[in-house]
Formats: structure tokens, sequence, C-alpha cells
């Protein structure tokens, strides 16, 4: 049996289902997706408010890889806690982040970035530099500006302890 529920209601239920969660992807994620590695950016289609809609309740979280740019001159790392962007995100501006344990938001029960991390994306004017242990410590990784990565592949995936983030010009 289906129930109509609340947009915002099934908001909230998404962010309770993060873990291992299979998603649908918007178009625009999609879009983003599929110019992940080129160095390419796609701007979302220009759309007319949405009116109140019902939708249908699923045990399927609808997840994201929007980007929502709060840094002053729009450079900024967002992390991502799974590769298909479920799950927590969170941002950081151009600075040094020695111990990611030290950041909890957008994570449920108290848990902290230090070794979450598995996609990550940088805006135009920024790159970072990942570390594998806390105080800039192992090995060290370069991403350069506007890149969409996903580390799941790769050994980097859930390794990252450490962050350099650098404004360029």
């Amino acid at each position: 049996m289906k129930t109509a529920v609340s947009l915002g209601s099934l908001l909230l239920l998404s962010s309770v289902l993060m873990a291992g969660c299979t998603a649908e992807m918007a178009p625009e994620d999609e879009a983003l997706l599929a110019n992940e590695g080129t160095g390419e950016s796609s701007a979302a289609p220009e759309e007319a408010a949405p009116a109140e809609e019902s939708v249908a309740e699923s045990s399927q979280a609808i997840c994201s890889c929007a980007v929502e740019l709060v840094c002053g001159s729009g450079r900024q790392l967002t992390v991502y806690e799974h590769s298909d962007c479920c799950g927590g995100n969170f941002f950081f501006c151009p600075g040094n982040y020695p111990d990611l344990r030290k950041f909890t938001t957008n994570l449920f029960w108290g848990a902290n970035w230090n070794d979450r991390i598995s996609r990550v994306f940088t805006t135009a004017k920024v790159g970072v530099y990942l570390y594998q242990n806390v105080n800039y410590g192992g090995d060290v990784k370069y991403i350069g500006p506007d890149r969409f990565v996903d580390l799941g592949p790769t050994l980097w995936n859930d390794q990252v302890s450490s962050i350099k983030v650098v404004a360029l010009k």
C-alpha cells in the first residue's frame, strides 16, 4: 500500500535512511556525474518552482550530488560520505584541517569525517590536498580545481584524515 507524504517528510526520511541507500538520481545530478573527471561543469537547468506535490513513500532514499556554495568567492571543497552522494556531505572553505575527527556536521550519531570521504567536488578556484593520516601524515593526493572525483574505486576511499584546501587565482 502506498502512502502520500509531503516533500518535507520525504527529505527527512532520506536523511534517516542514509546507510546503504540506493537512489534514483535527479537529472541535474546525472549530468554532474556524466561530466565527472572531465573538468567540465554543468549548470542545473532552469525550471519553474514546483507546485506542492505528493510522492509515494519508499524505502529508497533520495540522494543528491547538488552543491550548495557557502564559502566566499565560490572557493569551496564539498565532500560526500558515499560515492553515490548518499549519506552526509560537508563543505570546507580554503584553509588547513589537520584532524577531520573534529568535524561531525551532517553525520548522525556523533560520527566524524575521519576516514569517511568517498567523493569530492572542488570549485573552479580551489584545489585540495588529501592526507591519509591526521596532521598531514601518510600518503598525499592532490585534486585540482573544478573536479568531481569518486574516491570509491580507489585506495583513497574512506582513507582521508586531514586536508588542505588551497585558494587559487
